[in-house]
């Protein structure tokens, strides 16, 4: 017991030594004014810039990078759809393939354009009135693809709709996609 006692009074009077010493270093600096040039804080800036970050913040950066460049990708990809270009007043031709959206023999196309864009034809002018067109598809047809010529009026960003439909009218399968229409003409 008694040497427990003598552990304790010397652990406290060591602490209060400890206390005596940090109390004369606070004492010493309280009174030493720090020369603080210009350019003080850039120096400190410039070596805080040279020390090596943890281990875990390079390793996240070689991750964040690529993926954050593949999400922006993949975004830009799914908002954008498949992108035509073209002139107001130029037409284009989109070749729509039938095979990869149809497997029964019989079928109805069914191209939806928006306002803005019209069918183009040289042998059937009353085709360019109409805003849809709905064609029959057969064994032959399903197997192969079908050629569209369209012409915007306003330029723009214009979805066309195109659905395959059963005998019975109902949705197969659909392709939209969208065609920029800009003053002047387009190179392809």
């Amino acid at each position: 017991m008694a040497n427990n006692e003598n552990n304790s009074k010397e652990f406290l009077a060591s602490e209060k030594k400890s206390e005596e010493q940090i109390d004369r270093l606070f004492d010493s600096i309280a009174g030493v004014q720090l020369d603080v040039s210009k350019g003080f804080g850039d120096r400190v800036l410039k070596e805080w810039g040279k020390r090596k970050p943890p281990a875990r913040s390079r390793h996240w950066g070689y991750y964040a990078v690529p993926a954050l460049i593949a999400v922006v990708l993949v975004l830009t990809h799914r908002f954008s759809g498949q992108a035509f270009e073209a002139g107001v007043q130029q037409q284009v031709a989109i070749r729509l393939d039938i095979r990869s959206h149809v497997k029964e023999a019989q079928c109805n196309v069914r191209v939806q354009l928006p306002e803005g864009v019209h069918f183009y034809s040289k042998t059937n002018p009353e085709v360019q009135a109409s805003s849809s067109l709905e064609l029959p598809c057969d064994a032959q047809t399903a197997s192969g693809t079908l050629p569209i010529v369209l012409e915007g009026t306003e330029e723009g960003i214009k979805k066309v709709s195109v659905r395959f439909l059963d005998p019975a009218q109902q949705e197969i399968s659909r392709a939209d996609f969208n065609i920029r229409f800009r003053k002047g003409s387009v190179q392809t």
